[in-house]
């Protein structure tokens, strides 16, 4: 066998090999978020993720070392869809609160359509709107530039009131992650258009720039 051929099945074969490992990573990563979202990650060992999957434990720390590691990569993978998602809708033509409007109904469907990951954050008890120690360059921080952006341009515009970008930001998020997860403990299967119109009414009162006589009656009460 000449060296070229020796190289030619050497490519194959490594090409092979990744594919393998990406078959194995993406199985077990459907597979954990389920059982993260259904017992928590406390719960959950690698051998039932193991199980789960339907391979071995050898497999499975062929391709994570632990269980941190799958959990991590699970949060990282869905976050990031989760935020070019959000960043899609943003994008192109339209007013702020058309857009506003598009990205709202864009975080919803991804969420109600990936309703584990959602179980798994609000099993974490992290508010959205808190940027966690260490997630500055991360999805939360990259979720969280995205509507200090949209705050700052509403506040150009004149559409909403000249706040502080950043505070606005987080009570946006809130606001989207208290009504989000009330609609979704409502038994029935979740309405996304419903559910995101309510949310985007929400933040209209919550930012839309009040006209003088109600800012003057507001401080006269």
């Amino acid at each position: 066998m000449s060296r070229a051929e020796q190289k030619k099945r050497a490519e194959a074969k490594s090409r092979l090999e990744q594919a393998k490992t990406q078959m194995y990573q993406d199985l077990v990563l459907e597979c954990a978020e389920r059982l993260f979202s259904e017992r928590g990650f406390p719960q959950v060992t690698m051998r039932d993720i193991a199980g789960e999957a339907g391979i071995s434990p050898k497999t499975l720390y062929s391709v994570f070392p632990g269980k941190e590691d799958v959990y991590a990569e699970v949060a990282r993978r869905r976050s990031m869809a989760l935020i070019e998602t959000t960043r899609a809708a943003l994008s192109g033509d339209g007013t702020v609160l058309e857009r506003m409007r598009r990205s709202t109904r864009a975080l919803v469907g991804f969420l109600v359509e990936h309703r584990a990951f959602f179980r798994i954050m609000m099993r974490e008890s992290r508010a959205w709107g808190l940027l966690p120690d260490g997630a500055g360059s991360g999805g939360w921080g990259a979720g969280l530039r995205l509507q200090v952006d949209l705050m700052r341009e509403g506040i150009d515009d004149g559409v909403f009131y000249e706040g502080e970008p950043e505070v606005m930001a987080a009570v946006a998020l809130s606001t989207m992650q208290v009504l989000l997860a009330a609609a979704l403990d409502r038994s029935g299967e979740p309405d996304t258009a419903a559910i995101a119109d309510e949310i985007f009414v929400q933040l209209q009162r919550s930012f839309r720039r009040l006209p003088p006589f109600a800012l003057e009656g507001a401080k006269a009460g």
